[in-house]
């Protein structure tokens, strides 16, 4: 999220070197309130908290959550859509073979429509579809940043101190000031609008690691039998603008269950635990030499990291940097960030030994 950065030389014998720190530029006696909608939190860390506290708490337990303060969340919504879509498929297919594909099903002249949730959601371009080589299929939310949907609203929006965030399939967008009837410019807007006070940042750009080339893990689904499947993956992206630093990071572990050929997050929960250790780095200047720095300040989630799930069906954790940065005058970035992984592990149960997978190895 938006943090202003100033620049302090950490010692006189590190001249090459600074650390930025943050300064706060709003103080809230409430970490998390809202309005018209919108969740507002009091900093980044305080919005991080929240999305790994909601990675331990049920459909049932998230949407109590969010009733309480007026809000629904984009997951909230996938989750209302997946536990309608399962109730439809066992209303229309309870009888048949679970492992019959949707073609077979077809060919047996059982039709396979969604739902009028599905199908509206699908349509606004909410969630996305997903059909694999064996005709089988699945769905996905289309936030490309998949954590910030714990905290998001259905447009996108989530305010973090004094600046509003709108988080799309494609972009993130930023804009200073919490005036909520603004909400309406930020939609509008396709690329940065400085008069307005409007970054928006590409997030099909891509992290880099120290080699200079990309690094987002692999998407690969394990299997457990024929009717199970999990994964763990990392996601990473960055870009900079003058002043301002934006970067993506984060890790995401799945199991799902396939019944007539579409895959859901349903009773099954193969994750145990997820681990990762790595460093990054960043540069700026104020038009002299580079400075490279290694700490971008607003977040707890740092590495070494572990997080113990003890099985669950679905978890996304933000790692940081994750988040918007802004420096202070006369400074300015140089390079976005660059990653060098030393590991990610996900755990996972598997019959009487488990699984792991290893990234990056």
């Amino acid at each position: 999220m938006l943090m202003v950065l100033t620049i302090t030389m950490i010692s006189s014998c590190k001249k090459d070197e600074a650390e930025p720190t943050a300064e706060p530029l709003v103080t809230k006696t409430n970490e998390v309130t809202s309005k018209s909608g919108i969740l507002i939190f009091n900093d980044r860390n305080a919005l991080n908290n929240k999305i790994s506290e909601f990675n331990n708490l049920s459909v049932d337990e998230r949407k109590a959550w969010g009733q309480s303060l007026n809000f629904i969340s984009q997951q909230c919504i996938y989750d209302d859509i997946n536990i309608a879509e399962i109730e439809l498929e066992e209303e229309l297919y309870t009888g048949y073979d679970e492992n019959l594909s949707i073609e077979e099903l077809e060919a047996l002249g059982v039709t396979n429509p969604h739902t009028d949730m599905y199908n509206n959601y699908l349509t606004k371009g909410l969630i996305k579809e997903n059909v694999y080589n064996d005709g089988s299929e699945s769905f996905d939310l289309s936030v490309a940043n998949s954590p910030m949907a714990y905290v998001i609203n259905e447009d996108g929006f989530v305010i973090v101190n004094d600046t509003i965030y709108q988080y799309t399939a494609s972009s993130a967008k930023v804009m200073a000031g919490n005036d909520i009837s603004k909400t309406n410019v930020l939609i509008a807007a396709n690329e940065s609008q400085l008069d307005k006070g409007i970054r928006v940042f590409d997030v099909n750009s891509t992290l880099k690691s120290s080699l200079g080339t990309t690094w987002n893990s692999k998407r690969k689904w394990r299997y457990d039998g024929s009717r199970k499947r999990y994964t763990v993956y990392v996601v990473g992206n960055s870009t900079y603008s003058g002043r301002y630093l934006y970067s993506t990071f984060y890790v995401e572990a799945k199991g799902q269950q396939k019944s007539w050929g579409s895959w859901k997050y349903k009773s099954y929960s193969p994750i145990d635990y997820i681990s990762g250790d790595w460093s990054y780095r960043f540069e700026y200047s104020n038009g002299g030499p580079f400075i490279r720095g290694s700490y971008l300040p607003g977040s707890d989630y740092r590495s070494p990291f572990y997080k113990k799930l003890g099985g669950s069906n679905h978890c996304k954790y933000p790692l940081e940097p994750n988040g918007t940065w802004r420096i202070g005058s006369p400074y300015f970035f140089t390079d976005a960030v660059r990653m060098s992984i030393n590991n990610f592990k996900g755990s996972f149960f598997k019959g009487c030994c488990g699984d792991a997978i290893n990234l990056y190895q």
